[in-house]
């Protein structure tokens, strides 16, 4: 009990000494540096959300090779998945595996992202799914992988589709959690 009594005197006088302390003038070039920061912080630009999306789809999407071929590119010779999807026919088999392929990128982003980066990819995001797709695609070609443009264009769609569902989904779902663990 004594103790406290002593920090709190103690405290009250480091807090007397601050309050009459000489005021200091803050450069305003500090000033300016220290807001556009902050600003920055705040509103991430749409590019340099991009290159952590595109950081976050390069490992994820490298692992979902791992568990379903795409364009015939797979890191391993499991395909299980794909068969399950082939059941209901060729197109069906891209959209889902469109779907499948971005989704979990998207799904990683959502949980992984500052919320200001979560929205600015909200913002733009069929046009960074899109931009996505197609550097995957260009990929796939890359390593070989053979593309028909029917079903490049279902696997488009699929992953289109699949990486806004699973954003929002995810995002809507991390905002709910986190309302709930601060209330």
């Amino acid at each position: 009990h004594c103790e406290d009594i002593i920090n709190k005197k103690s405290s009250l006088k480091d807090y007397n000494e601050f309050l009459n302390t000489q005021e200091v003038s803050v450069p305003s070039r500090l000033t300016d540096n220290i807001f556009k920061s902050i600003k920055d912080d705040f509103n991430p630009s749409p590019f340099s959300v991009f290159s952590k999306v595109s950081l976050i789809h390069f490992l994820v999407g490298g692992t979902t090779l791992f568990f379903c071929p795409q364009f015939g590119i797979s890191l391993t010779s499991h395909s299980a998945l794909m068969h399950f999807f082939m059941q209901w026919g060729d197109f069906v088999c891209m959209l889902a595996c469109g779907s499948f392929f971005i989704s979990f990128s998207f799904i990683v982003a959502a949980l992984s992202l500052r919320p200001e980066e979560v929205r600015v990819l909200k913002k733009n995001s069929p046009l960074q799914i899109a931009l996505l797709t197609t550097l995957s695609i260009g990929f796939f070609l890359s390593l070989g992988g053979e593309v028909v443009l029917t079903l490049g264009l279902f696997w488009a769609l699929g992953s289109l589709l699949g990486g806004i569902i699973s954003l929002n989904l995810t995002w809507t779902l991390r905002e709910f959690y986190l309302k709930k663990s601060w209330a």
